[in-house]
């Protein structure tokens, strides 16, 4: 498959890597970036793994909150929104240990955290 010779995708388990990204959206004026933590492989087509691991597709990575943080202490104006799990959690606690807030200083200002 062709890549474009600056492409550092390669790098998505570097933090560099997504504080560059940051700084590149923020330059682009883009308002915000979202992020959604996956907790496990998708196994429905062939009822099986095998086509998102061979695909590298909706595969765990990384932890969406630890990326946030490093790249709103390098920006100014970028929001950010998560989705995050909360697998080590009784039921019953899921609504009060899960909740919504941000630390982007855009949301912060307008009201939203």
């Amino acid at each position: 498959m062709w890549t474009h010779p600056r492409d550092r995708t390669a790098e998505y388990n570097r933090l560099p890597y997504w504080i560059d990204l940051a700084r590149t959206l923020e330059r682009g004026r883009f308002d915000g970036l979202f992020l959604a933590d996956v907790l496990g492989v998708y196994d429905v087509y062939g009822n099986s793994p095998d086509a998102a691991l061979r695909h590298a597709t909706q595969t765990p990575c990384n932890e969406p909150l630890l990326l946030v943080s490093a790249m709103a202490a390098v920006t100014q104006h970028l929001g950010f929104g998560v989705t995050s799990n909360c697998p080590s959690s009784r039921p019953t606690r899921l609504r009060g240990e899960c909740r919504r807030s941000t630390i982007s200083p855009k949301a912060a200002s307008a009201g939203m955290s």
